[in-house]
Formats: structure tokens, C-alpha cells, sequence
């Protein structure tokens, strides 16, 4: 009996928790005498090879798979003046994993990267606590043997390592370039209207994020839906986050002993405010590991649209939020331009992981690809938006050595980008303190879950294992697993368990 009943308490909080080869000959098709209509009579045609749209993490990537694929004339075009220039509203870290990795280490930027960023195996944790409880080090929750080779880097750095490697295979990447739209032009060729000069193009790529022109111009020549993201509920969606500028390295005060502590550029800290009263004062600096200490560092800020930050109007309003909220920070540690600037910027917001079914395209005889958050999109919760787009890029490549590169890359990514929206759904959503009770719940699910998979594996074959009981879906991910292998055992898992869950109760109830 009590046997029975503890598994059905086991498996109905699972169940409710769980939630480089053949290169292939490009040239590009020359122009034609009539065709202008929408671009502007004086525009100046310049035939290209390939085009890519949008010069983040995945477009530098693309640019450069492209020339090593055998395209002779690539462009990227970015509306951003300098690769690596400083944004404070988009100045995360990414962390390169072993997924990331596999494209960047056949590419040869895996070292560079290293050498601009931190190894995650060297990376701990210290709080800095408003009280008695002082300084301490803590384990990153989610730390796992295949992270160990990971790689801490600002979006500055990591684009300046793209960036170099692209020019270094011959891309042409122009800076300061607006995209005002794309037509579908003749010979199997789109245009592409940078103001005052036309790109034509017999290959294009859109990496320029969720709001992708490229693949506005798909649903606009194709069945509109195909394109539309398909948009997912989670937990972290919606949540707003800022960034607030902090020096490369301070001082703090560690409460315990009134000692000075100093936080170095190359550490990861995470500073609680002193209040304790959920969604309206209490708030968490997380700060992440830079090797730069040159670099402007900045401390995230995210918490749900109610909180009181973003209340505050003024930066003398921030400044007064800081002292009450962080008596362990010295007031100098956050300059008055600092807290104005952050006071002036409105705040972002987490999207719902969402994908599109359609990565791939023929538009009259063009080939249009889709690659990083045009195609998925979603909050940071398990840090795979570069890994995922680095992985979208490598697949690309891949797609050129077959007969139709359309339905090979359509084949390898959708999936895969239909697979990491839901993974992320059901990731690791509650980090960010929503709900103290939704957290406990979920942390309950998660160790049940290592639970079972360790008693599993210990009495069952591997396959089986992970078939009745894999482990969490953040652990699968971060080890590397294909997207759509680990969502598929998450489906015939969840399946499994819920079957139990019932059969454990109909023997209670019968």
C-alpha cells in the first residue's frame, strides 16, 4: 500500500514537471536591363555569389561557411557600425559550448575563442550577501562534465572573433548597411536594397534575428504561414531584464567581518538585494565572467514587468534603489551616468520559445536560408541561442554537398529548431525567482528525475533507460544530445510516466 502510494506521488509530480566535402560552382546571375520596379530607377546593381543579412554570431558564421563551401563572392551586410562595437543593452555573455564548438573547431576559431574568453570548468559562483551571511562560493547548479570545455565570452568579443575569421576567408562584410527590402528578380535571383545599391543574388541567407526581413520576403513570395513562428507558454517568457554598467573589477564589502572584496572581471557573482519581498523589491546583479579587463562590464537585471526597477524614472530614482537595496555595494561602484543610462533605456523582454516550420526556401529559382533566431527564438534559460545558431550554420554547410542544399538544410533544421523551443519550454525556467513555491515544485520534479534515472540505469540496459527514465532535459542538452533525439525521449518519457502515474492511482482507487 504505501508502496503504491509513494509511486504515485513519484510519477504524478513527474509527469505534471516534466514539462567539409563536394564543393558545389556558384556564380551569380548577371543583370538584366528591366528589372528595377520598387528598387528606384538610379539603384546600382552588384551582382554576388551569396548574401547574408545581419552580421551577429550566426551571420559572421554563415559568411564564412559560405566561402569555405566554394561561393566565390559573399557579402554580409550589417546595420551596426563595427562588429565588436559595445551595445549596453545587448552586452551579454555567451556561453560556447561543446555544441558551438563543433562548428568553430572545424573552422579553426575554437582557440581564439578561448583565448578572448574563461573556461566554464574554472568559472564558480560567489555571493555577496547583504547581511551577516556574508561572501560565499557556491557550484553553478546546472554544472555538468560536458560543459567543462565551455567558454564564458562577451557578444563583443565573440563578434570580433567572427568577424576576423569571415575577412580571413575572404567575406565581404559591410558595416553601417541598412536593408530596406527584398523582390524576387529575374534569372532565379532575388534583390536585395541597400540604399542606393541593389545586391542580386542567387543565394541569400537571413540571420538577422526573430524581426528577419529575409523572412518577411518568404511569406510574402510563399504560403505566409509556413514562416509564422509558432510560439510556445513558459515560465520565463516575458520577463524583463536590463543592463546595468558596472566597472570591470570593485570592491565590495563582505558583511561578515567588514572586510573588502574584490570582484574580479574574470568571476562570476551574483549579489541579492536585501529586501526579501518577492516580485516588487527583491532583485538578484548577476555579473558573468569576462577575460577583458578592459572590457565594460555590466550586471543583469531580470525580473517581471511589476518589479519596482522599473519604476524608477531618473537616475538620481535608480541611484536611491541601489543604496536601500545593496547596502554591501559602495554607492561609486555604479557611476551617475550609469545609473541615468539606465533609467533612460527601456527594458527588454524575454520572447516565448517559438520556431518556424519552414528554414529553407526556392523563391523562382533562388535559394533562401534561414539560420539563428529567425528561425528560433527564445529566453536564455539554458544558453543555446549561440550554440543553436553556430549548430545552424554547420548544417548549412553540410546541406551544399547534396543535389537540393533547400531540402537537405530544411530536413536537418527544422526539427531541430521545432525540438529546442520545447526543450527551453521545459528547461530550467524557474532560475530567475519568479515564484519561490513553482521553483520548489520544479527543483522536486528535477530531483526525481536524477533519481530515476540513477536507479534506472543501475537496474536497466542504457537504451531502456532513456527511454522510461532519461535524465532532466537541461543535463541532455548541455551534454550535447541532438534537440530532436532529446525531445523525442521527453515525449515517450512523459508518455511512460503518465501511464504509471494512472495505473498508480486506479490501484489506489480500486
Amino acid at each position: 500500500m504505501f508502496a503504491t502510494r509513494a509511486l504515485a506521488i513519484v510519477c504524478t509530480t513527474h509527469a505534471l514537471v516534466a514539462p567539409p566535402g563536394r564543393l558545389r560552382a556558384r556564380r551569380a546571375p548577371r543583370a538584366t536591363s528591366g528589372y528595377l520596379a520598387g528598387l528606384g530607377q538610379q539603384s546600382h546593381i552588384e551582382d554576388v555569389d551569396a548574401v547574408v543579412v545581419g552580421c551577429g554570431p550566426a551571420g559572421l558564421a554563415a559568411a564564412t561557411e559560405l566561402r569555405r563551401r566554394g561561393f566565390e563572392k559573399v557579402v554580409a551586410v550589417e546595420r551596426r557600425a563595427a562588429p565588436d562595437e559595445f551595445e549596453v543593452a545587448k552586452a551579454y555573455l555567451y556561453l560556447v559550448d561543446r555544441r558551438g564548438q563543433t562548428w568553430t573547431d572545424d573552422v579553426g576559431a575554437t582557440e581564439s575563442i578561448r583565448d578572448r574568453g574563461v573556461s566554464n570548468a574554472d568559472v564558480v559562483y560567489t555571493q555577496i550577501c547583504p547581511d551577516a551571511t556574508g561572501a560565499y562560493v557556491t557550484n553553478p547548479v546546472l554544472a555538468r562534465p560536458g560543459a567543462e570545455k565551455a567558454v564564458w565570452i562577451p557578444r563583443a568579443s565573440l563578434l570580433a572573433t567572427l568577424a576576423e575569421r569571415a575577412a580571413d576567408e575572404g567575406a565581404d562584410l559591410r558595416f553601417g548597411v541598412s536593408v530596406e527590402g527584398l523582390a524576387a528578380a529575374e534569372n532565379g535571383a532575388v534583390d536585395i536594397d541597400c540604399g542606393g545599391t541593389v545586391l542580386r543574388t542567387p543565394v541569400v541567407v537571413g540571420a538577422e534575428g526573430a524581426r528577419s526581413k529575409v523572412r518577411d520576403f518568404l511569406g510574402t513570395s510563399l504560403p505566409k504561414s509556413s514562416f509564422e513562428p509558432r510560439e510556445l507558454a513558459s515560465p520565463s517568457a516575458g520577463l524583463s531584464y536590463k543592463m546595468l554598467q558596472v566597472p570591470p573589477s570593485f570592491s565590495v564589502t563582505n558583511v561578515t567581518d567588514g572586510s573588502s572584496l574584490t570582484m574580479r572581471s574574470s568571476g562570476a557573482y551574483v549579489v541579492p538585494s536585501a529586501s526579501t519581498k518577492p516580485n516588487t523589491r527583491r532583485l538578484r546583479l548577476g555579473l558573468l565572467p569576462s577575460r577583458d579587463p578592459e572590457l565594460p562590464r555590466t550586471a543583469n537585471i531580470i525580473r517581471p514587468s511589476s518589479h519596482e526597477i522599473w519604476g524608477c524614472k531618473t537616475g538620481a530614482e535608480v541611484r536611491e534603489f541601489l543604496r536601500s537595496e545593496f547596502p554591501q555595494l559602495p554607492d561609486a561602484v555604479v557611476s551617475d551616468a550609469a545609473c541615468a543610462d539606465f533609467a533612460a533605456g527601456d527594458p527588454g523582454a524575454f520572447p516565448c520559445p517559438q520556431y518556424v516550420e519552414t528554414v529553407a526556401a526556392q523563391v523562382k529559382g533562388s535559394e533562401v536560408f534561414l539560420v539563428g533566431d529567425a528561425i528560433h527564438a527564445f529566453p536564455p534559460d539554458l544558453g543555446q541561442g549561440v550554440n543553436a545558431a553556430l549548430e545552424d550554420v554547420k548544417a548549412l554547410g553540410e546541406a551544399f554537398e547534396s543535389e537540393d542544399a533547400v531540402a537537405a538544410y530544411q530536413a536537418a533544421r527544422a526539427p531541430a529548431a521545432k525540438a529546442i523551443a520545447h526543450l527551453v519550454q521545459r528547461g530550467f525556467p524557474y532560475q530567475y525567482d519568479q515564484s519561490v513555491w513553482r521553483q520548489r515544485l520544479f527543483t522536486v520534479g528535477l530531483v526525481a528525475r536524477v533519481g530515476a534515472n540513477a536507479v534506472a540505469a543501475k537496474l536497466l540496459p542504457a537504451g531502456i533507460t532513456k527511454r522510461v527514465a532519461p535524465p532532466p532535459v537541461a543535463f541532455s542538452v548541455i551534454d550535447g544530445e541532438d534537440y530532436a533525439t532529446v525531445w523525442r525521449r521527453v515525449r515517450r518519457a512523459t508518455r511512460v510516466t503518465t501511464a504509471l502515474a494512472a495505473y498508480a492511482v486506479l490501484r489506489l482507487v480500486l
